[in-house]
């Protein structure tokens, strides 16, 4: 249901230029396979864990999914920013939008009661926890799958992912 309803709301909007909804239809496409990558990580654990992994690690990029989904001068302008990539990515969207998405994500999961399980892989990545590494590692592997300028090492991602999942 949550899925379903993600993707209603955020491809309502029909001001959104071209570019900004390719934009959005790839980071769109980067969560679920996140989500999808995150569960399968998690293959042994009870089926609530699983679910609960499976949306944390969906909504991991709420906030800039819902930046994007507005559509507007401003996410035309972003986007343009982001195209030209006078720095890094986070740079330029600190710069622009006083803010980054992680921040944005983490207030918006807070707000909107999305669960702590959410909030805690935004604000600390770096926990340990079968549930927090599943998490990190699917968003790190999909990211560096769809971003060029990913700093992620596909080979040390792809190690951790089926130590993780007791596959060799």
């Amino acid at each position: 249901c949550i899925t379903a309803k993600m993707i209603d709301s955020m491809l309502r909007n029909r001001d959104i230029n071209k570019q900004v909804f390719e934009r959005l239809l790839r980071l769109m496409a980067k969560s679920f396979h996140s989500a999808m990558l995150a569960k399968m990580l998690l293959g042994d654990r009870a089926e609530d864990t699983q679910e609960e992994v499976y949306i944390a690690a969906l909504l991991h990029e709420l906030g800039e999914i819902a930046f994007w989904s507005i559509g507007g001068e401003m996410t035309e302008a972003l986007d343009t920013a982001l195209r030209q990539n006078g720095g890094t990515k986070d740079q330029v969207i600190m710069q622009m939008l006083g803010t980054s998405f992680d921040q944005l994500s983490v207030g918006l999961a807070s707000v909107w009661n999305m669960g702590d399980m959410l909030v805690r892989s935004i604000e600390d990545p770096s926990r340990r926890t079968p549930e927090m590494r599943a998490i990190g590692l699917a968003c790190d592997y999909s990211s560096a799958l769809t971003d060029p300028q990913s700093s992620v090492n596909l080979s040390s991602c792809l190690k951790e992912m089926s130590e993780l999942s007791g596959v060799s």
